[in-house]
């Protein structure tokens, strides 16, 4: 009885899944009007892992394969879906969102809440995108504590290029499969630094006080929160640390 339960609930969740992204795909025949309407979709296919009945190991590897834009484009629509939910929550009308369009919502979405979200609608409506973006740059440097220019020289992306044998590579592939389950993450760069970074936590140098300040300041930059670690009567403290009063 139990097998037939769980059949029947693969049964249904690969019903659903493929009803989903049938949906997604009807969709995007007019990206700028159904735009939440595909990011609530896409959420529900990544939060669920409902790609995983479609025959894919990754919510990248569906939206590269599956749909018809690369898996950046899907979590640029994820957030603009999210942010749209905040804007209706606190009084927004749909129709004003949608005026707007895609592009710059799901631009602005990583700063709006519900305690800014008229006045991100506002900019969104009178700012040219490159406005837009340089306000949301000073609005993301200022929630840091940093200038505009800290900020983006944090932010520069730099390219690291390995070359493995086949063994090699499968090796790192089962890692990164492994540490995005463990992780809930499907961005590589995120994952490998995470790894490095358990590696690192177990394999500290003499100088452990030296050696867990970098160690502290990555775990603050890639969940946003303020780490101090205590060893006897001695605290050290990543970039946001504090003392307690």
């Amino acid at each position: 009885m139990t097998k037939t339960l769980e059949r029947n609930i693969a049964g249904e969740r690969k019903d659903l899944a493929l009803s989903i992204h049938g949906e997604i795909m009807g969709l995007f025949e007019n990206t700028s009007k159904n735009f939440i309407a595909i990011g609530e979709r896409l959420t529900r296919v990544h939060d669920q892992s409902l790609y995983q009945e479609i025959g894919f190991d990754t919510f990248e590897e569906y939206c590269d394969q599956k749909l018809d834009f690369q898996w950046r484009k899907a979590y640029y629509l994820i957030d603009g879906a999210k942010a749209s939910k905040i804007m209706k929550d606190v009084g927004i009308k749909p129709e004003e969102i949608l005026k707007v369009g895609w592009t710059k919502i799901c631009e602005a979405a990583p700063v709006i809440t519900r305690d800014n979200a008229k006045e991100w609608l506002k900019k969104c409506q009178e700012e040219t995108m490159e406005d837009l973006r340089l306000d949301i740059k000073k609005d993301r440097a200022k929630a840091k504590g940093k200038t505009v220019e800290e900020l983006e020289a944090e932010e520069e992306l730099f390219k690291l290029v390995f070359q493995f044998y086949k063994p090699q590579l499968e090796t790192v592939q089962r890692a990164m499969h492994v540490a995005g389950k463990i992780l809930k993450s499907e961005k590589p760069s995120h994952i490998l630094e995470m790894i490095c970074l358990a590696y690192t936590s177990h394999n500290l140098a003499n100088d452990a006080d030296k050696s867990l300040t970098p160690l502290l300041e990555a775990i603050e930059r890639c969940f946003g929160v303020q780490v101090t670690a205590t060893r006897g009567d001695k605290s050290v403290f990543g970039k946001n640390g504090k003392k307690k009063e």
